[in-house]
């Protein structure tokens, strides 16, 4: 019983080639004794698109047992990417489909040399994914310790943040004597400097003010 083959292409801007891939995949098809149940192309789809309407079109048949062999023209036709390819090869080895590049001669799911090919291909994808993890790792653990080195905290739970209960204090006196947000803000803000304490904008005072719960204040003493 001959296998039943699916031609699989990616229309380029150059139609006439694209005929021709096809008329030479099915010679390759007709010499392999493989019975052609179908073309598919995708037209203007780009490569790394793991869902491609023509492509889910035959990997439906593949599911249903129609097509046993994709033959394609070349690897990039059918995706870009190592693991996008992987995540093809292993649904073709789930429905025991093989893959056949025309130009890409070592790639022949259906010989032992083209299987072999692609567990290189696994692993390899494997070790790129953790080289890429370790990066990643490595990369935020200096940005840690250069944030430590230049007095960064985490923009989150810092105490530069907090207004202490004297600032509160001289807001409120300030704001009793009629002062806007703006001038206080610019005021306290000298303050600040003064001990390296980050600036605060006048929205973050204003909310600051509004939430704080006041204590009966000492009114003769307006700087501290």
């Amino acid at each position: 019983m001959s296998d039943k083959c699916a031609i699989y292409v990616r229309v380029s801007t150059d139609k006439q080639e694209v005929e021709n891939q096809i008329g030479v995949l099915k010679r390759t098809a007709k010499v392999r004794s493989w019975d052609v149940v179908g073309v598919f192309s995708d037209e203007a789809v780009s490569g790394r698109r793991g869902s491609r309407p023509q492509l889910d079109k035959m990997k439906e048949m593949i599911k249903v047992g129609d097509v046993t062999v994709v033959l394609i023209w070349k690897l990039d036709r059918m995706g870009r990417s190592v693991p996008d390819l992987l995540n093809l090869i292993e649904f073709y080895n789930k429905y025991n489909c093989q893959l056949v590049s025309h130009t890409d001669g070592v790639i022949d799911t259906t010989t032992a040399s083209g299987k072999m090919f692609f567990q290189m291909m696994a692993v390899l994808a494997e070790f790129e994914s953790n080289l890429i993890a370790e990066r990643t790792k490595l990369s935020y653990e200096y940005k840690k310790q250069a944030a430590k080195k230049i007095g960064k905290k985490v923009r989150w739970g810092r105490q530069e943040r907090k207004l202490t209960d004297d600032e509160m204090n001289w807001i409120r006196v300030q704001k009793d004597k009629g002062l806007g947000w703006r001038p206080i803000t610019t005021k306290l803000n000298e303050m600040r400097k003064e001990r390296k304490a980050e600036p605060m904008s006048f929205n973050t005072v204003m909310r600051a003010y509004k939430r704080q719960e006041w204590d009966e204040i000492d009114f003769d003493h307006e700087e501290f």
